[in-house]
């Protein structure tokens, strides 16, 4: 019936009727409680589907996929005390899950605990079977990626490396990886080819394109590079909220001559909070240095 109802949005309201009825006739089911949190969660009700998953977690404490469901609801708010709070529990209570050993490691990461994050990956990792390979390819990215920033270059590549041997196709990985030798300006070619195959497979996606973009830029082939930075600002609109970006197309622009373009980017790109001392620079001198 909620399949049903899913189909025609209207409807919704005869399922809260009905769901009130029943829990009220039935209060200690907890069936009732998940299935109504999840009409609300298709309502956009989320604190309300929160307080459902709860009860059912109080009645059901080992019923994972409630479990799950509050994990996600906290991620979505971004309530990183929470969000840790779950993975901790369950980490616990379902000891031979990776699943939380992941989402702790990416709490970590945006918290800048490096240390903690690469443990909670390693553990995560002694709980993936083998044949999982695309889990264990995310799990071998991620750790390449905090290896990155706290500058062990050498491990970060052959985390990479790894990540690649279980998922030749993981595209996040082969955007990072691409990136980060860019950024060190190191094995363009291998980059080049790595970014190219993560745009061909998401042709829309402006962080991929921006990369491919920004390699052409450091290969000197800056006519092509204008063709993929001006597909990422114009095909996703995260990418004008990126000072990365938008400093990114003001440099391509400048060395194909578009002055004025290049400076209207470099102050957008103020603007979202890159560095003063380097755009003005570039202002002052109308190219990038």
């Amino acid at each position: 019936y909620l399949r049903q109802l899913h189909q025609t949005p209207d409807a919704m309201m005869t399922a809260d009727t009905l769901f009130r009825t029943l829990l009220a006739q039935h209060p200690e089911e907890p069936s009732l409680k998940r299935y109504y949190a999840g009409l609300l969660m298709m309502q956009n009700k989320t604190e309300e589907a929160r307080y459902q998953y709860q009860l059912v977690t109080e009645m059901e404490p080992d019923n994972e996929e409630a479990w799950q469901q509050l994990l996600v609801i906290a991620i979505q708010a971004n309530d990183t005390k929470e969000a840790m709070r779950i993975c901790q529990k369950c980490r616990q209570m379902f000891p031979e899950s990776p699943v939380y050993f992941f989402y702790l490691g990416v709490l970590y990461y945006e918290e800048k605990a490096y240390q903690k994050a690469l443990d909670a990956y390693r553990e995560g990792l002694e709980k993936i079977p083998e044949e999982n390979v695309h889990m264990r390819s995310d799990f071998y990215g991620q750790i390449g990626d905090i290896y990155f920033q706290i500058k062990r270059r050498k491990e970060a590549f052959e985390a990479y490396d790894k990540s690649l041997q279980y998922n030749p196709n993981n595209t996040a990985v082969l955007n990072n990886y691409a990136y980060y030798l860019g950024e060190k300006g190191i094995e363009l070619d291998k980059a080049e080819a790595m970014s190219h195959r993560t745009v061909k497979e998401e042709p829309n996606n402006g962080t991929y394109l921006d990369t491919y973009a920004w390699l052409l830029f450091l290969k000197k082939r800056y006519s092509e590079a204008q063709v993929y930075i001006d597909q990422a600002l114009k095909n996703d609109s995260n990418s004008l909220k990126s000072k990365v970006v938008v400093e990114h197309a003001g440099d391509i622009h400048a060395m194909n001559g578009n002055t004025d373009k290049a400076i209207e980017y470099w102050k957008k790109a103020l603007e979202l909070g890159a560095d003063k001392a380097v755009i003005n620079r570039k202002i002052k001198l109308k190219k990038p240095f």
